[in-house]
């Protein structure tokens, strides 16, 4: 998941897109500490059917940066009515930034349809269902949506920051476990090892993993021999599986295994296959863990003890998960 994150955050680097931000955060602050011209921007809402209103960002959640913009443009129609019936209530920084309101809120459409593919991602990356083989096929769905996004950037500069930032980041594409895992994912393992030399590194990387696992030469050699059947689908491994989740891998490769080991011949692959599907690619509960820390433990109740602040988060992450919600 960082991966993803460090590609967002080169994005949004760069500075057309930092004063955007900026200007749209202003808004946020201003609306949501200021009385009568937040009463009177939910009055105007509700009387358009928007029930949602402003939300604020904070700088370690890029996807909360993205439901700002978002919020911002919603409202747009608005904060435009309160600026012309209402003038006298907006604050000189308020009037500043929508001075040029049809360049910002512009520049503000262009980033959220940017950001939109992002946040499915980090957000799809981040359950306990995601396997490394999503890191890889998520970038692939990421290239696409960069693509079709690429015409509407109406900056040149910032059109070519994109572009560069998107390209270095994808250097993690070629990862080569990432890459094995793609391959042994039975919905991606063409895709994976084609062409014929990302295949010969699949295969090499497959080998010194099992090497290293204290196999024998000959257990090595059956490895690669397998893979080469997979590769083509051909039998033991066949089947299909019924969506592309990790309970459906495991269902598979452990339904591959039961059915050689029924017949006498056991096989290679199953194992490191599972090895690599249950390596875990983000590290999202222990940052949400850290992140409900901080909101028990404030400057109000700096005074905690630490094992206080600890069991009332382990409380709250039990409750939590045994409701299925975060």
């Amino acid at each position: 998941m960082h991966c993803f994150s460090t590609c967002m955050g080169s994005v949004m680097g760069h500075p057309y897109a930092g004063a955007i931000v900026s200007k749209a955060q202003s808004l946020v602050t201003f609306f949501r500490a200021s009385h009568k011209p937040l009463a009177l921007l939910k009055e105007y809402a509700k009387a358009r059917g928007i029930n949602r209103m402003l939300v604020t960002s904070n700088k370690t959640r890029f996807t909360s940066v993205h439901a700002m913009l978002e919020s911002v443009l919603r409202l747009k129609d608005v904060m435009l009515h309160l600026l012309e019936t209402h003038r006298h209530l907006l604050s000189a920084g308020v009037l500043a930034v929508l001075a040029d309101c049809e360049l910002l809120f512009i520049g503000i459409k262009q980033i959220c349809q940017m950001l939109v593919p992002f946040t499915l991602v980090i957000q799809a990356i981040q359950s306990d269902d995601a396997s490394l083989a999503d890191v890889m096929r998520y970038w692939h769905f990421l290239a696409r949506s960069m693509d079709s996004i690429k015409p509407q950037l109406t900056d040149p500069a910032f059109k070519k920051h994109c572009i560069a930032a998107f390209n270095w980041r994808v250097g993690d594409m070629h990862n080569p476990l990432a890459q094995l895992a793609l391959f042994l994912h039975p919905w991606y393992r063409r895709t994976a090892s084609t062409p014929d030399t990302a295949y010969k590194g699949i295969r090499a990387t497959a080998g010194r993993m099992w090497q290293s696992n204290n196999k024998s030469k000959d257990e090595v050699i059956a490895l690669l021999a397998e893979m080469d059947k997979y590769r083509l689908g051909s039998t033991p491994f066949v089947g299909i599986m019924s969506d592309s989740g990790l309970d459906s891998l495991r269902s598979y490769w452990n339904s591959i295994q039961y059915t050689a080991a029924g017949s006498g011949a056991p096989l290679q692959l199953p194992a490191p296959a599972m090895i690599v599907h249950d390596v875990k690619p983000h590290a999202a509960d222990p940052e949400k863990t850290f992140s409900l820390m901080g909101f028990f433990h404030t400057s109000r109740r700096n005074s905690l003890l630490h094992s206080t602040t600890t069991a009332m988060t382990t409380i709250k992450m039990h409750h939590t998960r045994k409701s299925g919600s975060m």
